[in-house]
């Protein structure tokens, strides 16, 4: 490295280097590798100072490329150990050896003078002189001395060095490379305080960042700082300088064919030779192995995949660099050499690489052809940045793709601006594409953000696309999977079991993974909406395909899908649980506020049927934190929760409010469900015109539709138990005895059992009603609704106020009712006390009239419950 008076990296001393450079040279061969202006030289010049034994440094100069030009300058280092007149009678007198014997033969003739030394023998700048034959007399001198003589050898390149084989056998340790030369903050500090340069923190920072710890660099902005120049100056400088030291000891070594290489590969994220091979370069296999073997700025990787042709990735220094040289061809022939890569990138399946290189070299057309087939997966894969600046790169007001910028400008705004601005870029966007096949493209699109902002209107648009004739096979299958979970949104009882065989025979069409795992989640959407028994396994399909191809997204909204459907389907918890945990470990590697956002709302959803108070009020202040906009349904959840903390509390108007404003976007074929619970909300809050205006609509929407699956069937009678307990509570008797009967189908589920048996203990009045509550709520949390049981316990709050605890019974009884308990039948009974059994009989009636309630079950139950029998 060349002299910088008194700031030149060589005064710069750095303990951390030196004592790697000691514990390589614990072995008898220790490598320096490193690129130009890592400072090998200033490093191993330190070491050596430092040293207390004997040793010599032979600095290869550019003329010792020859194997005899190597011996003779080492020996004009070595002094008398190997002096050059022995060097030159030792090459005489082997002038006839053939070619591939003369390294072993020299190397054995040399070692006898080196054996007797026992000294450390540096070389410094070996990469002048590394060709195969020079790098076999080394090798062979190192073998034939190993044990009297420690070799250090610095050097750019790793050619022909058998570095992998000194390592084997225990003669070396690993390189000291780059990473290890390269100035860290404490060296740099360290430099400082051995001058009167005074930088902050942050500047120090930056210039780290700009030469990313070239030595040179470094010490050249020390230099210019200590001018008095300020940072941009200090910086620009040090590029600059850094830039003109790697064109004279790098550059110039290079051939133009691996000056070309290197160029065109700096537009590339990594140098494959098939990506050079599709952009016309030929042998790039070869070319690329070679520059990797004899230069160190370069690192080799396996392929995709980690097996097929390895590929190498340039140091981003040097990356910045050659990219530097790229510019200074000239803007046409610049130009010229993006478009070849962005194309080649292309054929690679490396969009997201080809789209600002298109850009660079306004390659039009080609970009936005790009973005028309590929934006909306990248935007889905988490590339908006990239695809948005390709947007904003395309001149504005042309029509062959005034279509496209406003689809995906519209798409991109989705997340930040309100649904009627993207609906209007959307229709704009539709109205300008330049053919049909982009028009219905882009229609899908629109309706596919319609779903989540306007379901009726989404249906419209999507079923013109899943009848129009000019729409692909591929768009239409596509189109109905999210026509079906858009029907069942609207209408949780819509029967799609026709169309969804339909859509499970058809979506083999669907080429592409990352579409045909979206198709699925939005069947298996569908079927969860409409509680259709397929929505796991379209899910466990769609977690297939999505896990093929690593769609983080997807899979995290599958998880999700079938955590709804779990939790809507009445699932045990924990089974739910388990996919709200896979969901979350998703989450944290797309690190998306939204979909961060997500699982809080299943974790939400989770607690509600728990009944936890404590986590929902913890997850809904989670859930205010998020700035990121929500669509009707996560807003629901969110309106809901809050709905049940007020009816937990008694505080049943508040708690109708909010529940009145979710209905309308509850989940799927829970609405229902929430509508009917609604109606008991407003009961309990004494608001009987709504809740029976709410009975009504309940009684009417239960003659209309037609339960086709389980779910449905189960989902059904929990509504109609709920509507009955509402009229119960009102007073509407005759219309409670209604929804109890039903269709004269007994009740599917132990959850709808439960609910017809709190309608028939309200129709037998209060003291029926708290006798029969502790037992109907136990059964409520036992079937894994702790919800509906803390609503239940709360509306039934209103009857203990009215119901006098001190009913009083007569000893026998009392005595007749616990034998009753202890199943002991009257006829029983009066055989035990030797009375009639008309007795018998007439003090259960009297404890009945007593209790108030209609048979000695019931009469049993109530007086336990009020603590009137014994034991």
């Amino acid at each position: 490295m060349s002299a910088l008076p008194e700031l030149r990296s060589g005064q710069i001393q750095r303990d951390r280097v030196r004592a790697s450079i000691e514990r390589a040279c614990r072995f008898d061969v220790a490598l320096i590798v490193a690129p130009a202006g890592y400072g090998k030289s200033t490093a191993l010049e330190q070491y050596l100072s430092s040293l207390d034994e004997r040793w010599m440094c032979y600095r290869v100069q550019r003329g010792d490329r020859s194997l005899t030009r190597f011996i003779l300058g080492l020996s004009q280092e070595a002094g008398e150990m190997f002096s050059s007149h022995v060097a030159q009678a030792i090459l005489a007198a082997h002038q006839d050896v053939p070619p591939d014997e003369l390294p072993d033969v020299l190397a054995n003739v040399c070692a006898v003078h080196f054996r007797k030394s026992r000294c450390v023998v540096a070389i410094d700048d070996l990469h002048y002189a590394q060709s195969a034959q020079t790098v076999r007399f080394l090798d062979a001198l190192i073998g034939k001395t190993e044990g009297g003589v420690r070799w250090i050898i610095a050097t750019r390149s790793k050619a022909n060095l058998p570095l992998e084989l000194w390592i084997a056998k225990g003669l070396c340790d690993l390189p000291v490379d780059e990473n290890t030369l390269a100035f860290l903050d404490d060296d740099l500090a360290a430099a400082l305080a051995t001058t009167e340069v005074g930088l902050s923190s942050d500047d120090v920072a930056t210039i780290l960042s700009v030469t990313k710890g070239l030595p040179i660099s470094v010490a050249l902005a020390l230099r210019y700082a200590k001018a008095g120049h300020d940072l941009a100056d200090v910086t620009a400088h040090a590029r600059s300088a850094s830039y003109e030291y790697l064109t004279s000891q790098l550059y110039a070594e290079l051939t133009e064919r691996e000056q070309l290489y290197l160029c065109f590969g700096a537009l590339l994220p990594s140098l494959r030779p098939d990506v050079f091979e599709a952009a016309g370069f030929e042998d790039a296999s070869n070319v690329l192995y070679d520059l990797y073997r004899r230069s160190s700025f370069l690192t080799r990787r396996s392929g995709a995949g980690g097996s097929g042709t390895p590929e190498y990735v340039c140091h981003e220094l040097f990356r910045e660099y050659f990219a530097d040289r790229l510019r200074l061809l000239g803007r046409l022939e610049q130009q010229a050499l993006q478009k070849r890569a962005a194309d080649a990138l292309i054929m690679a399946e490396l969009t997201t690489a080809a789209l600002p290189l298109y850009a660079a070299c306004g390659a039009f057309s080609e970009l936005a052809e790009c973005l028309a087939q590929h934006g909306y997966t990248l935007i889905e894969q988490g590339r908006r940045d990239v695809v948005r600046s390709a947007v904003n790169a395309l001149p504005d007001g042309d029509a062959r793709w005034r279509g496209t910028v406003l689809a995906l400008r519209a798409e991109l705004s989705s997340l930040r601006e309100e649904w009627p601005v993207v609906a209007g870029m959307f229709t704009a966007a539709v109205a300008s594409a330049a053919s049909e096949r982009e028009r219905l493209a882009t229609l899908f699109r629109f309706g596919q953000h319609q779903h989540l902002f306007d379901p009726h209107a989404a249906e419209r648009t999507l079923e013109s696309i899943v009848a129009s004739a000019d729409a692909s096979e591929r768009l239409r299958v596509h189109a109905l999977a999210y026509l079906l979970a858009t029907r069942t949104w609207n209408d949780p009882y819509c029967d799609i079991s026709g169309p969804l065989s339909d859509f499970e025979a058809r979506v083999h069409v669907i080429e592409s993974d990352f579409d045909r795992a979206d198709a699925l989640l939005f069947a298996c959407c569908a079927a969860t909406f409409c509680g259709d028994p397929r929505a796991q396994s379209l899910g466990q399909t769609a977690l297939e395909v999505a896990a093929r191809q690593n769609m983080l997204q997807v899979l995290q909204a599958v998880y999700r899908t079938l955590a709804h459907n779990a939790l809507y389907a009445g699932d045990d918890p924990h089974r739910v649980l388990d996919y709200v945990v896979q969901e979350e470990a998703l989450a944290a590697q797309v690190e998306d506020e939204r979909l961060r956002r997500s699982s809080v709302l299943l974790r939400l959803g989770l607690a509600m049927r728990l009944g936890d108070v404590a986590t929902i009020e913890d997850l809904l202040l989670q859930y205010e934190r998020s700035k990121t906009p929500s669509n009707s349904g996560v807003k629901s959840a969110a309106l809901r929760a809050r709905a049940l903390l007020h009816a937990w509390r008694k505080e049943f108007g508040a708690a109708y409010e909010l529940l009145a404003r979710a209905v309308p976007s509850v989940y799927g074929n829970y609405r229902p469900i929430a509508r009917a619970l609604c109606a008991v909300l407003a009961a309990a809050a004494d608001r009987r015109e709504d809740a029976v205006r709410l009975i009504r609509e309940g009684q009417t929407w239960l003659k209309s539709v037609t339960p086709w699956n389980d779910v449905l069937q189960r989902n059904t009678a929990i509504t109609r138990s709920l509507f009955g307990i509402a009229a119960a509570l009102v007073g509407k008797q005759r219309d409670a005895l209604r929804l109890l009967r039903g269709d004269g189908s007994p009740p599917p589920g132990t959850l709808a059992r439960t609910l017809s048996d709190f309608v028939r203990a309200l129709l037998e009045g209060p003291a029926v009603t708290l006798a029969e509550e502790g037992h109907l709520c136990e059964q409520l949390r036992c079937s894994g609704y702790q919800d509906l049981a803390m609503i239940m316990s709360a509306v039934l709050q209103r009857y203990r106020t009215d119901l006098s605890d001190t009913a009083k019974l007569t000893a026998q009884e009392k005595k007749i009712l616990e034998a009753l308990e202890s199943g002991f039948t009257p006829k029983q009974i009066a055989a035990m006390q030797d009375r009639q059994l008309s007795t018998i009989q007439g003090h259960i009636r009297s404890a009945v009239a007593k209790l108030g309630c209609s048979g000695r079950a019931q009469a049993v139950r109530i007086a336990r419950s009020r603590g009137l029998l014994e034991g």
